[in-house]
Formats: structure tokens, C-alpha cells, sequence
């Protein structure tokens, strides 16, 4: 017979396996949907038809005056105008019926390439290790300019509030959970993310970013950030891990602070003004799906597009610059295939293939500050291009869906093939010391113009341009 703790204990293991089977329904990605597009085109045909309809009650009061007034010649001129407004919503209704059939050919085109880019990714998976430069390497033949989605950046993801909670609460539970040590507390932290993020990136071209933008939004909170990296700080293999994991770029420093069972990162990015100032972030994609939380400071991105697709771009979510077709930058810069190589010892070693020039357009610039989190799909042309002070970034980075991604520079390289400087221990406890000053003391919300530094200003002419992070 069993004793009360027994059946206690059997109950807690039947409400555990009913939620793990529930997260894992969760994770199964659902195929891209129409409305997931469609926010744009029902924002303007509601801006519109709201315009219409307070001309058109406008018109109607000064129609019943002027009949009271017993004015002919006005009766006909309103008349005539609540014609044409007639004809225009007629019109109106024309037009977005035409930009809903041209989204969902888009969208039937978009699932066709995800089929593809499925079975492209899965031939790559078993392909061959070749050697190059004495290197050995995972070759996958996918061109990232190729295989990638125009203008990913219509996307209008949403989040999970449910999710955020839950995920919070689980968080919350183990950074206030006194009897945990360093070590057990950042490995249940560890846990939560690898069990939501086993499946999150299933499909090449998709991930499930309500997932993501949880995790990020519960661990990267100011009070359980700083609890991670205290725990990371006082725990010497811990420190030992992140300094292993971690580099210097030329804008900014990258620390992996955690790294999961599928391939997931979870890191910290402090931007320094001097870096930025002395290079500038190319324009670039990721061969990750990654959300990023911006803890202190601010920093601008430009959002770019092959000139040749710009054209059908629609408006970019929280763009501070939307950049009108007439006025938007071009520029033809040198195109590079970003396909790093591995050492017999696992170590990743930078690599950029040249593959001629392209042409790109420059769709607007987006400011990003304290407290924001943004998504970046994985076919989304980007660079920094300004920053305001020192600025951090939490950034989650999926497991990766693609084996290159794209690059290009404003001057040719010489240089293609190099490692990145790695951290030290002592580095490492600087820079948290300086993380943790940051995000305890008051911060402006005001941008004073002094702090912006554009990228590349006062920058020294070199012989040989700086690369640049590829995250």
C-alpha cells in the first residue's frame, strides 16, 4: 500500500509528464500563414477607409445644411463629390484585393523554397568533410544569396504572454531558490532553455520565436541577469567555460555565456564607442534565427535588400527611418559567402568566400534601446550602423539552420581566413565587474546627440580593412 508521500510524489510525476508532453505539442512549428503577412495590408486599408469614412460624414452634414439652405448649386457640388468617394472605395476594395492575391502568391512561393531549403538541408547534414588549408570542414553547397528569403523582414512576429509568465515564474523559481549553488542554479537555467528550444528550429527557414522572446525576456530581466553573471563570476569552472567560448571583434565583445545540448547560445555583446568608431559593421546576415534584448545603452541597425528585390519591400516594424523608395541608399559592395572552417580540435576559424559584387539597397535604420527586444530572421540583411555610448545586448541565438550566411564588404579583403582573439580570466572579470556597474546605476531614457558615434567616424585609413563579427 502506498504511503501519502508516495502517491504525492506519483502525482508530481504525472503533472511533469503532462507538461513536457505539452511543451512538446508546443514545438511542433505550424506552416507559415497568411496573416503572419497581412498585417501591413489590413493597416492600410484601415488607415484608408477610416479617411474615407470621416470625409464621408463630413459631406453628409454639409449636405443636410445646404438643404436647409435650399443652395442648389452646393447641393450638387457635395452630390457629386459622395460620387466619387463611392467610385474611390470601390477602388479602394480593387486594390487590396489585388495586394492579398499577390501576398498569398508570395506566401505559396515561400513554402515552396522552405520544401526545398528542407531537403537541400538535410542532403547537406550527411555531406562530405573536406579539407581545406589543412582545416577539416563540413561542406554544404547551399549558396546563402541563393537559398535566402527576400524581404523576411515583413515579418511581424508576436509574442506568447502565457508563455512569458510561465517561463518567468520557472526563472524566478530558481534564482530564488537559496539551496541551489552557482553551478546547479546556471544548470537549471541550462535546462529550462534546452527543453524549450529542442525543437524550436525544426524547419530551415522558421523557428518559434514566442519561445525565444520568453526566454530571453526572463533570463535577460535586470535582476536575473545579474544573478547569472555573478554565479558565472564566482564559480571558476563556470568562468573557465565562458572564457573558452568567448572573443574580441573589432565593434564589440562576445561572450557565451551559456551553450546548449542542440546547438543554442545564449550571449553577451558589449558594444565599446572607441571600437566603433575605429571599423564599421559590414553589411551581413546570420546563420542563426537569434533574439536580442538591449539591457543598457542604444545602437541603430540598417536594414538592407538586394537592389534588385527592393523594389516589393514593405514597411519595416519599428523602423525610426522609414526611407522612401526615391530616397533610399545604394550602394554595390563586394559579396562574400561566410563559411567558417573547423579545426581537427573543434575550434571555429573564420572564413569569408569572394564571389564578385552585389548591389543593395538601404530599406530604413532602426533604433533599438534599453529594454527592447527584437528578432532577426536568418535571410535579413543588417549592419549596425550607430551607436549611443556603451551598449549591452542579451542575445539568444537558436540552433543553427544554415551552414553559411551572407557578407559583404565596402573594400575588397586580403586577409579571408584568421581567428578571432579569445578572452582571458582576467578579462573576463573586468568585464563583468563593468556589466554589473552599468545595469545597477540610473539609466537616462533621453538620447543626448553627443553620445551617437556613426559608424566608421574618425576612423584611420588602413591597408587593410577590419572584419567584422558574424553572430
Amino acid at each position: 500500500m502506498q504511503t501519502k508521500e508516495e502517491r504525492y510524489q506519483e502525482k508530481l510525476a504525472r503533472k511533469e509528464e503532462k507538461r513536457a508532453a505539452k511543451m512538446q505539442k508546443r514545438a511542433k512549428i505550424s506552416k507559415v500563414s497568411y496573416p503572419v503577412f497581412s498585417s501591413e495590408i489590413a493597416s492600410q486599408k484601415n488607415a484608408q477607409a477610416q479617411k474615407m469614412k470621416e470625409e464621408y460624414k463630413s459631406l453628409k452634414a454639409q449636405l443636410k445644411e445646404e438643404h436647409h439652405n435650399r443652395n442648389e448649386q452646393e447641393i450638387q457640388q457635395i452630390k457629386a463629390r459622395l460620387a466619387d468617394l463611392k467610385v474611390q472605395k470601390e477602388a479602394e476594395k480593387e486594390r487590396i484585393r489585388g495586394l492579398r492575391a499577390q501576398v498569398k502568391q508570395e506566401l505559396k512561393q515561400l513554402r515552396a523554397v522552405q520544401k526545398q531549403q528542407r531537403r537541400a538541408e538535410k542532403a547537406a547534414r550527411h555531406g562530405e568533410h573536406l579539407e581545406k588549408e589543412k582545416l577539416e570542414i563540413v561542406s554544404s553547397d547551399a549558396d546563402p544569396w541563393e537559398s535566402r528569403l527576400p524581404n523576411m523582414h515583413k515579418l511581424f512576429p508576436a509574442g506568447d504572454e502565457k508563455l512569458r509568465r510561465e517561463v518567468h515564474q520557472r526563472v524566478s523559481a530558481v534564482w530564488n531558490n537559496k539551496d541551489l549553488k552557482p553551478t546547479e542554479a546556471v544548470a537549471s537555467i541550462t535546462a529550462i532553455i534546452d527543453e524549450l528550444l529542442d525543437q524550436s528550429c525544426i524547419q530551415t527557414l522558421v523557428t518559434d520565436y514566442g519561445r525565444m522572446e520568453a526566454i530571453i525576456n526572463a533570463v535577460a530581466e535586470q535582476g536575473h541577469f545579474l544573478r547569472l553573471i555573478e554565479a558565472i563570476g564566482g564559480d571558476e569552472e563556470l568562468a573557465k567555460k565562458v572564457v573558452a567560448n568567448s572573443h574580441h571583434h573589432d565593434l564589440f565583445d562576445k561572450l557565451v555565456l551559456l551553450k546548449g545540448a542542440n546547438g543554442w547560445k545564449l550571449r553577451l555583446h558589449v558594444f565599446l564607442p572607441d571600437s566603433f568608431t575605429e571599423s564599421q559593421e559590414e553589411i551581413h546576415s546570420h546563420r542563426n534565427h537569434f533574439v536580442s534584448k538591449i539591457l543598457y545603452g542604444a545602437f541603430a541597425h540598417s536594414i538592407w535588400e538586394e537592389t534588385r528585390l527592393a523594389a516589393d519591400a514593405v514597411p519595416v516594424p519599428g523602423a525610426t527611418e522609414e526611407l522612401a523608395p526615391e530616397d533610399r541608399e545604394k550602394v554595390n559592395v563586394h559579396k562574400y559567402v561566410y563559411d567558417p572552417l573547423l579545426t581537427k580540435e573543434g575550434e571555429r576559424v573564420f572564413n569569408v568566400d569572394k564571389q564578385g559584387t552585389v548591389d543593395l539597397t538601404k530599406l530604413a535604420e532602426v533604433w533599438v534601446r534599453a529594454g527592447v527586444t527584437y528578432f532577426m530572421h536568418t535571410s535579413v540583411l543588417h549592419a549596425v550602423s550607430m551607436l549611443d555610448g556603451c551598449t549591452l545586448t542579451c542575445v539568444l541565438n537558436a540552433p543553427q539552420t544554415n551552414e553559411k550566411s551572407c557578407f559583404s564588404t565596402y573594400q575588397p579583403w586580403e586577409n579571408e581566413t584568421f581567428t578571432r582573439p579569445a578572452f582571458t580570466s582576467e578579462e573576463l572579470m573586468s568585464t563583468f565587474k563593468h556589466v554589473h556597474s552599468l545595469l545597477t546605476e540610473p539609466q537616462e531614457v533621453d538620447v543626448e546627440p553627443a553620445k551617437q558615434v556613426h559608424r566608421g567616424e574618425e576612423r584611420e585609413a588602413k591597408a587593410e580593412p577590419s572584419p567584422m563579427q558574424v553572430e
